[in-house]
């Protein structure tokens, strides 16, 4: 783990999922304060706003946006994915970082993910000590709490 600055890390995992969300037409909005240093695992850290991003398209309909924005807590960063989309009905909220667990009972893996992708973020977030959870209503928003250093 070393010294990262967030907006740079942000940055690079918009630009692996700019493509897709130009094909959906669903504008990106990036919103992160500059030069916050912290303590990551870059990779790890790229993986987990790759997925977020990800999920957030997903669930996001045409002509319609997504939101990541990052802000300086202090002693920590907060991040924050939200989406513009129909939302996580109030009875799966609890289960989605469970492994495997898919709200759309209905939905194959074709259309929709193995269901482990929320559970890998968690893992990964809580490795860096860090904390994620999730509200929604219209849309989701999805945040995740990093402490700046693990020493």
């Amino acid at each position: 783990m070393k010294q990262e600055d967030i907006s740079k890390l942000i940055q690079h995992g918009v630009s692996v999922v700019s493509a897709a969300y130009m094909q959906k037409n669903v504008q990106l909005i990036v919103k992160s304060a500059p030069s916050i240093i912290i303590q990551v695992d870059k990779e790890r850290l790229i993986q987990v706003l790759v997925n977020l991003l990800s999920n957030a398209l997903e669930f996001t309909p045409e002509n319609r946006y997504v939101e990541i924005k990052a802000t300086d807590k202090g002693e920590s960063v907060l991040i924050t994915v939200s989406d513009t989309g129909s939302g996580i009905s109030p009875k799966d909220l609890p289960y989605v970082f469970e492994r495997f667990y898919r709200g759309d009972k209905s939905r194959n893996r074709k259309s929709g993910g193995g269901g482990i992708g929320l559970t890998i973020v968690k893992k990964i977030v809580e490795a860096h000590h860090g904390s994620v959870w999730i509200e929604s209503n219209h849309g989701t928003i999805v945040y995740i709490q990093l402490p700046k250093n693990l020493d």
